[in-house]
């Protein structure tokens, strides 16, 4: 079965919008692609890797030179691609990280701490760094021996908010 054409295993209803994509390469190799606006990102991306010959996990798809973000369960339709679209297919040429949750929490320990010798309360010792994509908000904190600071972006409303402790001055709060 040609790649070109709408995968017979998804049934189009009547509801469901056909798209007619344009692929291209760097190299400026082009093909047409035709499928269900319902397809997910990852069926997509395997009829890719049949139409170019780049496997599904090096492909990253630019549509106007804005990323698309490839989440497997994610339809065509939900990732804002359009019947008509011009996707420039880019291959990473190596295996991406794995794809981060909305909300999550990451603690990162210090080579000095790990080594469990003597170090200075100047140096950072762990990082701990709160994520939420929904909210558009990034909290970083760098833990020293004795005392510890806070930095919160709003990315949002474009605001850093600074929480600066020192074990002997105290706390300073700037925004």
């Amino acid at each position: 079965m040609a790649a070109t054409a709408v995968d017979a295993k998804e049934a189009v209803t009547a509801e469901e919008e056909v798209l007619d994509l344009q692929l291209r390469l760097m190299s400026g190799e082009s093909k047409a692609m035709r499928i269900s606006s319902s397809a997910t990102l990852y069926r997509a991306r395997s009829m890719v890797e049949e139409l170019l010959g780049v496997p599904v996990g090096l492909q990253q798809w630019l549509i106007d030179s804005k990323a698309i973000p490839f989440r497997k369960e994610t339809t065509l339709a939900e990732a804002g691609v359009c019947n008509g679209d011009e996707i420039t297919v880019v291959h990473s040429r190596f295996t991406p990280l794995l794809p981060l949750p909305d909300r999550f929490d990451l603690n990162l320990k210090s080579t000095r701490e790990q080594r469990s010798t003597g170090y200075s309360s100047a140096f950072s010792m762990w990082y701990k760094l709160s994520v939420s994509v929904p909210e558009k908000k990034l909290s970083c904190e760098p833990w020293r021996k004795n005392d510890h600071d806070r930095f919160e972006y709003d990315l949002g409303a474009g605001t850093v908010t600074e929480e600066k402790c020192h074990w002997m001055s105290g706390i300073t709060h700037n925004t």
